[in-house]
């Protein structure tokens, strides 16, 4: 079986609703853990997640959820960030 590369963007708002389908799908807790917003700084518009499905996987599109897939993971999470003027929010030291 091929894997493709999957990347997922919610916003902040339905961040909860998200989690509790993929775990409920089997795909455990706490999927969307990368917080991200317009700048990089807090507080969090969205979370997204990287992940791994099989090629014959057919993601449901779903409002407030932007969805990728693609068979290089290269790059991927931070294209698709880009794309959406979205910045990962870096813990601070």
């Amino acid at each position: 079986m091929v894997m493709q590369s999957c990347v997922a963007i919610t916003l902040a708002s339905l961040r909860d609703e998200f989690n509790e389908r993929a775990e409920e799908a089997g795909r455990g807790p706490n999927n969307y853990s990368v917080p991200l917003s317009p700048t990089g700084a807090e507080p969090a518009t969205h979370y997204g997640l990287h992940s791994w499905i099989a090629d014959d996987a057919n993601p449901e599109e779903i409002e407030g959820r932007i969805i990728s897939v693609r068979a290089s993971m290269t790059g991927h999470f931070a294209d698709i960030c880009a794309e959406n003027g979205l910045k990962i929010i870096l813990p601070e030291e």
